[in-house]
């Protein structure tokens, strides 16, 4: 029996052994993560490209990659491939006849590494022999953890998956159709931990391998049978369509729904261009951590490499390969690797078949502050089976360059390479051979001895196929070495020239709202189109501005596009995401604003009048409260508490709901604390608030809303010079107990008054912000605001009330900055400026001064506040801006809308009439620029016309005012602008429509007025008035403009010039004591018209007078002489010439032209009536009286009269030229009483 249990027991060993080894046989390929002699070297190849790419300067030669390439395949020697398995769900390597390392336990184990193959190879020891200036076993060392990590990006290996039997069907791909590798994405590490938690947990999250399609260990990745388009399983990752699975075939015959789904090489060639470029660039990122750390190693390894059980499992490792290479020789003769031939084609998709969105990853959450990011375990997703949690990919963003630190040595030779293995030798003296970069160059050496490392032909791919040395030649000066071809060799032809896609991803989007507010929780989300990566980083500080703080990483690259983050309450945090996308394209990083989290805060303590309204001791109990609701609902306060020091309030809930976006207003034991404002509760508190500070707490069923910790005093508010200025709230969706977050009242309340009749300073159920009233002195009620006796109205606090008399004294000057709006309180509201007032708007942000009515700059809903009625707005619903003697105001950019209500003029000790202005100047200067006015009001009573003006400038007496308008459009209204006698203006540039005045729009004086390129356009009369002119300097009525005068005196030694195209009305006479020229042009005659029926006479007296192109109508209504001695041109010792003009209808029964003792010359020119005369009565009527002189009268004509010329006195004629019909419609004669000699 003993006997018979021996040979059991030792056919059991036997056979047992068998078994291990024929498992070993196949765990020794396939269980390769990818294949030894063309996945892992070509993996190192790309990364030493890509490296070197981004490291000019620093490159890795030639040899240290060999010595790369040599690490990388020696890792696969049997049996260390047992500790190449890492699964992140359950942090653990493969179960092999014992609990085998995991790969991250495993890279830097020196102790355990010792017994197996080859010995200690680990990181540590890698940086040991780098500091000591062994070159050869770093680039070695560092090669078997670049094997290690890009094992990480084979599913199998991260799902516990070791497929004895066959081998996996990825890995078996990938071997046979290495040419399809993708282009790398340089990937920045800062510890190897984290770099194998990324890439296994990114790989187990989002691949499956071949026997966990259908697998309870693991929840990700997850499918959805309707997310199929065609026969393949789509799956979406960061905006990257890929291929998840293959549909084999229906399950069951007439059931459409039920699927088997496997792998097929589209589906594996999906998987490996997602899952190389990780490989190479976490490769990249390895040797710059290698690098690195090697400047900071302080370490020191003396223990021998490997020990006894490391070179009994090398002995075993060389049985194992043996048997290895036996079995590939008969899989060879047999022949069964798939290769593809050309690169898959894209998926495409239909709409009516379009795969669902990905389903998010579960959320990591991260507790802050954090310097460096750790791998934590998503939120478990609801309705799901219990299971383990997957870690949360992260996919780093693009390189930052570190320079490559010198390793301790000399200058490298130019190195020929070995025979691989740990043999690999170099030489020193090959000539000719000038190259450093395996992966850019080709060896040129001297010799004929071909490089066996880089290969002589033109590549299709930016990637080293790679070349395993097979010479025995052990001299590599005198012999000829001779290569293994690589599989799949790459064609001689030439690279095609598709251009790289170098366009990053669109810029991400980022949202951030807080979930938890006990455990102050942040959720982060964001999105970009064509991303497929991200990462995240962070900043905290105490205040808003953040600016200088430096950026803490979160994670250098995550699918996922939530993150939660718990930070600590009232410290201030902002976020910024950085998008890649599948080629590495990166984004600027885009940052969110600010967050600092808080209580909800739905409704919050918005303002507190902790010290009451007042001086008295009424007024000082006065304390009133408001509350704000933050949300777009209504809110029931039934339950709701407001804490004080901890203790309850007593709240008499008058209203028990806010609406939404609305206020509350709470006022201490009665109504009467707050004037004009209903109250929607009272508060009794026993002394009222502590003037020294108090903690304010808003409640609802125990849990805490809102929070104003001011136990060590109140964050804002004040009493000084008997006013009392609340504590306001700026921003109501940040904390309560931030100090920066509450100001002091600076404004006065519209319409909320004090017990007793003041104003109240702060906002009682207003925003804090605007609505301020301008009331009174500004320098008494706003003296809180005023800085070096400058009052600022800003943007921030607009819209503002004006209200009655708003009074600014010569000591200060008032600054309305770019997109203010000030509205009327009512129609009385007035501004009196004898100090300085400018309106700063810009042609982006004008200065709007309008009705409350108007509902495009002001919001209805707070038309309460006012004293006006709702309605349409209408012209006077405000009155205007006064401007005293001294005062200044300017306006630029800015619209004055439905402004100019009527009001009554004071008179001295009396009232007198009532006006109707916009801009009021009594002897002060006024600018206007870029200034629209529209709406403004029309005056209909006729005595009340004259001084109905949009700007009413006035000289003070003995004293001036000044005006001036440029660029400026006005609109409607009976006059735009009225300046009396002695006002100054300069009037340029602006444009003038839709006046009734019958003085047209502009009333000014002609000698006191620049006026240049202005427009009228559709007024009553587009002209300017003038009123009367009398010259004291020589004068020019520029041409093609409309002048209207009552009357014109040119004294003696002045000369007044008309220009051609000049329109000229008149009511009076036009007297000439000096020189007048008016001199038109046939294309633009000057006219000189009556500006009603009829002006009087152009009287000439002592002149020098000539007229061309001129044309003179209904003149002579003038009592400047009797109708027998004067024409509607009168001359009296003057000299005149008439050449081209037209008299026409001179006022009957007066003459055309009457000339005592004067030099008359006419020539070419046209003396008429038009009409006959129905009642000539006695009257004798001529063309021309003479009377003494002279004239000379040449190719004329005279029309419809008595006699055509008259001479008196012995005058003198000379006819020129004069035609048959130089006479028409003559009832008396031409001549009387004769022809002068």
């Amino acid at each position: 029996m003993p006997e018979r249990r021996k040979k059991i027991w030792g056919w059991g060993f036997l056979f047992g052994l068998v078994f291990i080894l024929i498992l070993f046989i196949y765990l020794s390929e396939d269980s390769y993560t990818y294949d030894t002699k063309v996945a892992h070297p070509g993996i190192v190849d790309a990364a030493v490209k890509l490296y070197n790419e981004k490291n000019p300067d620093k490159k890795i030669t030639v040899q240290q990659t060999i010595w790369l390439r040599e690490g990388a395949m020696d890792e696969d020697t049997p049996t260390r491939w047992l500790n190449h398995f890492y699964d992140p769900v359950y942090n653990r390597g493969i179960w092999f006849t014992d609990q085998q390392l995991s790969a991250k336990a495993w890279y830097d184990s020196s102790f355990t590494q010792k017994m197996f193959a080859l010995g200690d190879f680990s990181w540590s020891r890698a940086l040991n022999d780098y500091v000591n200036n062994d070159q050869k076993m770093a680039f070695i060392g560092l090669g078997h953890t670049l094997h290690l990590l890009a094992d990480m990006t084979v599913p199998a290996h991260t799902r516990d998956d070791i497929h004895v039997i066959p081998g996996d069907s990825y890995e078996q791909y990938l071997k046979s159709n290495w040419k399809n590798i993708p282009k790398g994405e340089y990937v920045e590490i800062t510890d190897l931990d984290s770099a194998f938690d990324e890439l296994a947990g990114f790989t187990n999250n989002n691949f499956y391998s071949d026997d966990t399609i259908v697998n309870e260990k693991y929840i990700f990745p997850k499918f959805d049978v309707k997310e199929k388009v065609g026969d393949y399983l789509i799956k979406n990752l960061g905006g990257k369509k890929y291929k998840l699975l293959y549909k084999k075939q229906t399950a069951f015959e007439g059931i459409e729904d039920i699927y088997v789904f496997k792998f097929n090489d589209l589906v594996r060639y999906d998987y490996s261009q997602l899952l190389l470029p990780k490989a190479i660039g976490y490769s990249v990122g390895a040797i710059k951590l290698f690098f690195d750390e090697a400047e900071k190693y302080q370490g020191e390894i003396t223990e021998s490499r490997i020990n006894s059980l490391g070179y009994t499992d090398y002995l075993l490792g060389k049985g194992i390969s043996f048997l290895g290479e036996l079995k590939d020789y008969f899989k060879t003769k047999t022949g069964d690797n798939t290769v593809i031939t050309e690169t898959p084609p894209e998926i495409k998709t239909t709409t009516e078949n379009t795969p669902k969105t990905e389903t998010k990853p579960a959320v990591p959450v991260v507790v802050a502050p954090i310097v460096k990011p750790i791998v934590t375990l998503p939120v478990e997703p609801k309705n799901e089976p219990q299971s383990p949690i997957i870690p949360v990919l992260d996919i780093p963003a693009p390189e930052t360059e570190i320079p490559l630190p010198e390793p301790v040595s000399t200058t490298p030779p130019v190195v020929y390479p070995g025979n691989g293995g740990h043999d690999g030798g170099s030489s020193d003296n090959i000539s000719g051979n000038t190259c450093t970069d395996a992966l850019l160059c080709v060896s040129t050496p001297t010799s004929t001895i071909p490089d066996p490392i880089v290969p002589t032909t033109t590549p299709t791919s930016t990637i080293l196929d790679p070349i395993v040395p097979t010479s025995t030649c052990t001299d590599a000066t005198s012999c000829v070495s001779t290569t293994t071809p690589p599989i799949d060799p790459p064609p001689t032809s030439t690279p095609t020239s598709t251009p790289p896609d170098t366009t990053p991803p669109e810029l991400p989007i980022i949202n951030i709202t807080q979930t938890n507010f006990v455990t102050p929780t942040l959720q982060i989300t964001w999105e970009s189109v064509g991303a497929i990566a991200f990462a995240l980083e962070y900043r905290v500080g105490d205040s808003e501005n953040l600016s200088g703080i430096e950026y803490l990483n979160l994670t250098t690259s995550t699918t996922s596009t939530v993150w939660e983050f718990v930070g600590e309450k009232l410290k201030v945090y902002q976020f910024r995401v950085q998008a890649v996308d599948e080629v590495g394209n990166a984004t600027d990083w885009v940052e969110s604003d600010t967050v600092i989290p808080d209580w909800p805060k739905t409704i919050i303590i918005n303002e507190i009048a902790w010290m009451g309204t007042g001086p008295t001791p009424d007024q000082k109990n006065d304390e009133w409260l408001e509350l704000y609701n933050n949300t777009e609902a209504e809110i029931d306060l039934s339950t709701w508490q407001i804490l004080i020091n901890s203790q309850p309030l007593t709240w008499n809930k008058i209203n028990t709901k806010i609406s939404a976006g609305g206020y509350y207003l709470l006022e201490r034991t009665d109504d009467s604390s707050v004037v004009n404002i209903p109250a929607d509760g009272f508060f009794t508190i026993s002394g009222g608030l502590n003037n020294s500070g108090a903690n304010l707490k808003l409640v609802n069923n125990g849990q805490t809303i809102d929070e104003i910790n001011c136990v060590s005093g109140w964050y804002a508010g004040l009493i000084a010079n008997n006013k009392y200025r609340s504590m306001q709230r700026i921003f109501a969706n940040q904390p309560g107990s931030m100090v920066n977050n509450w100001q002091t009242a600076l404004g006065a309340a519209p319409k909320a008054k004090v017990s007793g009749g003041e104003v109240i300073y702060g906002s009682p159920k207003l925003s804090n912000q605007g609505y301020w009233l301008l009331y009174g002195d500004l320098s008494n009620y706003y003296n809180q605001a005023i800085t070096s006796n400058v009052l600022h109205l800003t943007k921030d606090n607009s819209p503002y009330f004006i209200g009655y008399q708003v009074t600014i004294p010569s000591t200060l000057k008032v600054e309305i900055d770019p997109g203010v709006i000030l509205v009327g309180f009512d129609r009385s509201s007035f501004i009196d400026v004898s100090g300085e007032l400018n309106l700063l708007g810009t042609e982006t942000e004008p200065v709007i001064i309008t009705s409350a009515l108007d509902s495009n700059y002001f919001n209805q809903n707070y038309l309460a506040f006012t004293n006006l009625t709702a309605g349409e707005p209408a012209p006077g619903d405000w009155s205007r801006i006064q401007v005293k003697q001294a005062g200044k105001f300017t306006a630029n950019y800015t619209n004055f809308f439905y402004g100019g209500a009527r009001f009554l003029k004071n008179n001295g000790w009396v009232y007198g009439d009532f006006v109707a202005q916009v801009i009021r100047n009594l002897g002060g200067t006024v600018e206007i620029n870029n200034t629209t006015f529209n709406n403004n009001y029309l005056e209909t009573r006729s005595a009340e016309l004259g001084s109905n003006a949009i700007l009413w400038n006035e000289a003070p007496p003995a004293g001036t005012a000044n005006l001036k308008v440029e660029n400026s459009r006005f609109n409607g209204g009976n006059l735009a602008i009225k300046n009396t006698s002695e006002v100054e203006s300069i009037i340029s540039n602006n444009y003038f429509t839709e006046f009734q005045s019958a003085n047209g729009p502009i009333d000014t004086s002609f000698l006191k007025t620049s006026l240049e390129n202005n427009e009228l356009v559709n007024n009553l009369l587009d002209r300017v008035e003038f009123g009367q002119l009398i010259l004291n300097r020589d004068v020019t009525l520029t041409g093609d403009n409309n002048y209207s005068f009552s009357t014109i005196n040119v004294p003696s030694d002045y000369t007044l010039t008309i220009e051609p195209g000049v329109n000229l009305y008149l009511i009076g006479d036009f007297v000439v004591n000096g020189n007048l020229e008016a001199q038109g042009t046939s294309e633009a005659p000057i006219n000189i018209l009556p500006k009603n029926e009829h002006w009087g006479v152009l009287s000439l007296n002592n002149a020098n007078t000539n007229l061309a192109y001129t044309n003179l109508e209904l003149g002579n209504h003038s009592s400047v002489s009797s109708v027998f001695t004067r024409g509607m041109i009168t001359a009296n010792n003057s000299n005149l010439t008439l050449e081209n003009v037209n008299l026409k209808n001179s006022e009957r029964p007066a003459n055309m032209i009457y000339a005592k003792n004067s030099a008359l010359q006419i020539d070419n020119s046209r003396l008429e009536w038009i009409e006959e005369w129905n009642d000539p009565g006695d009257w004798i009527i001529a063309g021309i009286i003479v009377d003494g002189g002279s004239l000379a009268l040449t190719n004329s004509y005279l029309d419809n009269m008595d006699y055509g010329v008259e001479f008196l006195g012995g005058a003198t004629f000379d006819p020129l030229n004069l035609f048959t019909n130089t006479f028409s419609r003559i009832t008396l004669g031409n001549w009387w009483p004769l022809i002068p000699n």
